[in-house]
């Protein structure tokens, strides 16, 4: 039998493993990779579904942007903001001043 004196059947130079056991632990190292890769592939895939950011403040302020409002709702709070900025407006033109001179 020549497989004891091959050393490449029985084992490395050290002696250690064999043919078998080196490809069987180079496919599970494969296969990590290969699942490793195809995980961020996936995760980078979707990144743009998960960084969604909602801006509350625009929520408020963009009444036309507003994604929460309906359309109604929105001619709503245009009204409001036109009847505040006209209130404010004739506040002003409206104001009494009183300097007094001692």
């Amino acid at each position: 039998n020549t497989d004891s004196a091959d050393p490449v059947r029985t084992g490395d130079a050290f002696g250690t493993g064999s043919v078998d056991t080196h490809r069987e632990a180079h496919q599970a190292v494969e296969a990590k990779a290969t699942e490793a890769k195809n995980r961020l592939v996936e995760f980078d895939r979707t990144s743009a579904k998960r960084t969604t950011v909602i801006d509350d403040q625009a929520d408020w302020f963009a009444l036309d942007s507003n994604a929460w409002l309906d359309e109604k709702e929105r001619q709503e709070m245009r009204d409001g903001e036109i009847a505040k900025l006209e209130a404010e407006e004739r506040f002003r033109r409206h104001r009494v001043s009183r300097v007094r001179v001692d």
